[in-house]
């Protein structure tokens, strides 16, 4: 072979060289930029995770809200059927009980000459009148506050002020009894009246933290 040959031949081989070369860079620049591609496809972008993680921060926060809402005051509708429950309940009560009373104990409720009129009790007879008054209270005050459901003290008290009320007017039905039971009857049922209404609060707050676990 001439030289001129060889050096044709060298040059051919010379060039297929930088080809592949050429080639071998081109492949690897496309799997860079495949690589690149992917990682931007696969990691979400700062916004995005940004907008997540305040979007999980609102829901706990609304979630917790929603669990340490403070209880909705009742409608005027439900408290005043909750003071006409207690009240009525009371009266009821106060109707039987002195009858009860007399049939169980006839001998502490002797019967007066005239017929129309109540009978008379002893001692012990107006003791039996203050634990039935005082009972007849206690469960008035527990309805109401269980008929309110919110503030069931404060309902009871609105209960106890009617009670103080009808009893002041009430005085002069008092006079054939002695001093101290005329007391009693203005003193007893709204104090009574009260500790069902603490009853029923502390009940209510009982059911709450059952309901929390």
């Amino acid at each position: 072979m001439s030289t001129d040959e060889m050096s044709t031949d060298e040059m051919s081989t010379d060039e297929m060289s930088t080809d592949e070369m050429s080639t071998d860079e081109m492949s690897t620049d496309e799997m860079s930029t495949d690589e690149m591609s992917t990682d931007d496809t696969s990691a979400p972008s700062t916004d995005e995770a940004t907008t997540q993680a305040m979007a999980a921060s609102t829901r706990n926060v609304s979630a917790t809200t929603v669990r340490a809402a403070p209880a909705a005051l009742p409608s005027p509708f439900r408290a005043t059927m909750a003071v006409l429950a207690g009240f009525a309940l009371n009266f009821f009560l106060s109707g039987i009980g002195p009858q009860m009373l007399a049939s169980m104990f006839p001998g502490e409720f002797p019967m007066p000459a005239n017929p129309e009129s109540p009978p008379i009790p002893t001692q012990t007879g107006l003791l039996l009148v203050c634990v039935v008054i005082s009972a007849n209270a206690l469960l008035a005050g527990v309805l109401t506050g269980r008929v309110a459901v919110t503030k069931p003290l404060g309902h009871a008290g609105i209960l106890a002020g009617l009670f103080g009320l009808f009893a002041l007017y009430g005085l002069d039905q008092a006079s054939l009894y002695p001093g101290w039971m005329a007391i009693a009857f203005v003193v007893l049922p709204p104090m009574f009246v009260l500790l069902g209404g603490l009853v029923a609060e502390r009940a209510a707050k009982r059911r709450a933290e059952r309901t929390k676990r």
